[in-house]
């Protein structure tokens, strides 16, 4: 019985400190390779106000764990994930409202072949498109 007070209570505290935690956005940046060349793609999911903080680390971490090579499609790469309080100045686009609104996704390092696919992917997935070059 104390063992799972103990447990329930460490789970509650995990649970304030998230909420309170000033993190609403995360970086993630993933080795690929373009034609034959290394290069490093970097995406930011911004939370929008309101959203549950612990929606965008479920999905920060899904993502980031997809490209890693969680995916069963054979991916290896190497993948870092870090959280931000919001996402940085510099990106190439932005995906407005993704994900039934909850998140916007920066998209930095990326060819113009590149972000017109994800133009057209988020145009499919109901958010706005924005170029910011």
């Amino acid at each position: 019985m104390r063992t799972l007070v103990t447990l329930a209570l460490g789970a509650l505290l995990s649970a304030a400190a998230l909420a309170q935690s000033p993190y609403r956005a995360c970086m993630i940046e993933s080795e690929r390779r373009v034609m034959g060349a290394p290069s490093v793609a970097s995406d930011c999911l911004q939370a929008a106000k309101g959203v549950r903080r612990a929606a965008i680390k479920d999905r920060c971490e899904g993502i980031a764990n997809y490209q890693a090579g969680g995916s069963g499609l054979g991916n290896n790469n190497a993948t870092l994930l870090t959280w931000l309080p919001q996402c940085p100045k510099g990106a190439d686009a932005v995906c407005k409202k993704a994900y039934e609104g909850e998140i916007d996704i920066y998209y930095y390092n990326r060819n113009s072949a590149q972000l017109a696919a994800m133009g057209d992917n988020c145009d499919r997935e109901g958010g706005q498109w924005v170029d910011l070059d």
